[in-house]
């Protein structure tokens, strides 16, 4: 140290160098710690939306196979089981947790070869052009060959079903077939 003018002159000394150093790495920490944090919440947004999405998908499929497996009362009024079934078109708001609000839409229609639009039974206005738009087929035709309905006894007849979650947010469509026999 040096006296210059009744004062000391600090030359050469690196007290405050410390100081400066630690200030510099926290404030590196800090924003490598914030950009970690919103890192976490976004991934955290990215899990909850992805949990969203499948669960509206599994409850989505879980009615179509339930509407598949309790085919009523679709699959039961005239106008399927009728000589004009390819013509026949079904559709039904189904409020699972009776809430007053339709938690899926269930629609149901004849395939055929035309591929002509369908509408529903009920007031609705009509099927969705999702079940609408399905492949256009024959709609009746042989059992599958191993379905074990003989062919020469019996004959099938196919339908599309689709259920739409609330704002058409999943939509799951299933081909099924039923078998009849045949008039003797």
């Amino acid at each position: 140290m040096q006296k210059c003018c009744g004062r000391r002159v600090i030359i050469n000394d690196d007290d405050g160098f410390v100081l400066v150093a630690v200030l510099l790495f926290l404030s590196v920490l800090t924003v490598i710690g914030i950009a970690a944090n919103n890192a976490s919440v976004v991934e955290r947004q990215i899990a909850g939306n992805e949990r969203f999405v499948n669960d509206d998908f599994y409850r989505t499929d879980g009615m179509l196979i339930h509407t598949i497996e309790n085919y009523q009362p679709w699959l039961n009024q005239d106008g399927f089981l009728n000589a004009f079934a390819y013509a026949a078109g079904y559709s039904e708001a189904v409020d699972e947790d009776d809430d007053g609000v339709a938690d899926f839409t269930v629609e149901a229609r004849c395939i055929e070869n035309s591929g002509t639009t369908l509408a529903a039974d009920d007031a609705s206005g009509g099927l969705s052009d999702f079940a609408n738009d399905i492949p256009a087929d024959a709609h009746e035709g042989p059992p599958p060959p191993d379905s074990f309905y003989s062919v020469s006894h019996f004959y099938q007849r196919r339908f599309a079903v689709t259920v739409r979650s609330a704002g058409d947010r999943t939509v799951l469509q299933a081909g099924v077939w039923k078998a009849f026999p045949k008039a003797e």
